[in-house]
């Protein structure tokens, strides 16, 4: 993947509303049995290539993890993937986006999503895990501890990536794969 432009305006009014850092908790997600992003979700419905000039509306099964401002990338580690921006929530599902003029993809339903956060600190407590959970860099990674896995978590045990303001991480390099069912509470610190 290339280079990602961001839009200085976000910086600029993170900057005057004094939004430098923030705490953003994700709740518990319940995991799949096949690796997912760890701030990850899917769409509900599929996304069509909308007419030229228009941004599309996407379905998500809750918005409430999402911010206008976000930025998530659509089908992550594709060579069709779509990094977009969040421009208005709609409602509890629903969710308008822009590509801010670069051309869009068609995705399926249940198309995985990663929010793309950079984060200072991210705190993971597996809530429940039926065998092994792992986190690893990318979608390679396997709740048996292959591809990409770097750290098993353990039931009970709270854990900690990054170290505040020395280690930023990007949330859509941090994936997790454990059992079908497994649960796991989810908080980072955003810079």
């Amino acid at each position: 993947m290339g280079r990602r432009e961001y839009d200085c305006r976000q910086c600029a009014n993170a900057v005057e509303k004094e939004e430098v850092a923030m705490w953003r908790t994700f709740g518990v997600q319940t995991l799949s049995g096949v690796a997912q992003p760890l701030l990850g979700d899917k769409l509900t419905a599929a996304m069509a290539i909308p007419p030229a000039n228009v941004d599309p509306i996407i379905t998500v099964a809750d918005t409430t993890k999402y911010q206008d401002g976000d930025r998530i990338t659509i089908d992550p580690g594709n060579t069709d993937s779509d990094e977009v921006m969040v421009v208005n929530i709609i409602s509890a599902t629903t969710m308008q986006v822009t590509s801010q003029g670069a051309p869009y993809h068609a995705h399926a339903v249940n198309t995985v999503i990663a929010l793309d956060l950079v984060c200072g600190l991210v705190l993971i407590n597996p809530v429940a895990v039926a065998a092994s959970l792992w986190i690893g860099a990318d979608k390679t990674v396997t709740n048996v501890g292959g591809g990409s896995a770097f750290l098993p978590l353990i039931t009970g045990s709270s854990y900690n990536l990054g170290q505040g303001q020395w280690n930023v991480l990007r949330s859509t390099d941090q994936w997790m794969a454990g059992g079908n069912g497994d649960t796991v509470g989810i908080g980072v610190y955003v810079v």
